[in-house]
């Protein structure tokens, strides 16, 4: 039984531009979830809106 601190490192790389079929996959998932299930759901979505009206 080990006790200590974990250090988990996270890359999150994100596309320069998607196209057609990519954005109607991200809309398909916009619209399978809910804020209850994410918390920060609509600040990802709106950064994802941008992207795509820019």
């Amino acid at each position: 039984k080990g006790k200590g601190d974990q250090y988990v490192r996270v890359v999150v790389e994100i596309p320069k531009s998607l196209n057609n079929k990519q954005k109607d996959m991200i809309r398909q998932f916009e619209n399978s979830t809910t804020e209850k299930n994410y918390a920060k759901r609509r600040s990802f979505f709106d950064k994802l809106k941008k992207m795509f009206n820019d």
